[in-house]
């Protein structure tokens, strides 16, 4: 199983005890570029404490130059969930009027589908309108929205088959919105973003060149990680997140880790999501 060989291999190194600065940087994918120099600087951390780390470990063979950037390996640095600050929650007033309880039944190849639950209406239009109707501001805080709900969980994009697109993204909080059928899945799926999220990043690494679109085998590795065992039969396999994927995208674009991306442009992929061959 792709997933089981990759993690054990990530698993294997084990990591020494982290210094902060190394720490800090695991938000930051364990990758020193400019974004993530400044952010050091602006926790108190030097430069010349930064350029050092990333010489050491350069001359060590504990991290890797791609381009502008250098990624620390697993075995020095883990990969954690970036901290996303965004200017909205879920409690946000506007976003609560827009995000009404709905629930539609209907049919679906044969069979009875649900949508149920409160999920976000309008989209990046709300978040330009908030935004003054600033195009760039809104997505931007769109975006952030977005990223810093589903890594709290109060946000989630989640739908058991890939042929079935969610109704949309579903706020996980407040009395009504909890009442759901599924809500106890969803939650629970939950801990293969806290859990899977440095694996992942570190897989679409290896796997993704910088300059292009991240990796088709993305799909196949995200499914794995969630038990999905593709020689089996379809029956016999866990309820998964389909759109585990989609949730990740939204947390790494959040996060910076995207290049030459607006609300017309969907950018490309920067280290630690890319390698330079």
């Amino acid at each position: 199983m792709r997933w089981a060989a990759f993690a054990g291999a990530v698993l294997a190194s084990p990591v020494a005890a982290e210094t902060p600065l190394v720490a800090f940087l695991g938000g930051h994918g364990c990758t020193i570029g400019a974004q993530s120099a400044d952010a050091a600087r602006g926790a108190g951390f030097t430069s010349d404490a930064i350029l050092a780390l990333a010489e050491g470990a350069l001359a060590d063979g504990q991290a890797a130059r791609h381009g502008d950037y250098v990624v620390l390996d697993a075995g020095l640095c883990t990969i954690r969930l970036p901290q996303i600050t965004a200017a909205y929650t879920v409690d946000t007033p506007e976003i609560r009027a827009a995000s009404p309880f709905v629930r539609n039944v209907y049919g679906l190849g044969g069979t009875e589908a649900v949508d149920e639950g409160c999920f976000l209406g309008g989209g990046s239009d709300l978040f330009r309108s908030l935004q003054g109707g600033d195009p760039k501001a809104g997505f931007e805080a769109y975006i952030a929205f977005v990223g810093a709900g589903i890594v709290s969980g109060d946000l989630r994009f989640y739908e058991i088959s890939p042929l079935k697109t969610p109704f949309g993204f579903q706020i996980m909080t407040g009395e009504t919105c909890s009442t759901v059928a599924a809500f106890d899945d969803i939650a629970r799926s939950h801990r293969f973003i806290e859990d899977g999220f440095a694996e992942y990043v570190r897989f679409v690494g290896e796997h993704t060149v910088c300059g292009e679109d991240l990796t088709f085998q993305a799909t196949q590795f995200i499914a794995q990680m969630q038990g999905f065992d593709f020689e089996k039969d379809l029956l016999d396999q866990p309820r998964i997140n389909a759109w585990l994927g989609l949730e990740f995208d939204f947390i790494t674009r959040a996060a910076g880790w995207y290049e030459g991306m607006t609300d017309i442009d969907r950018g490309v992929p920067r280290p630690p999501l890319c390698h330079v061959p």
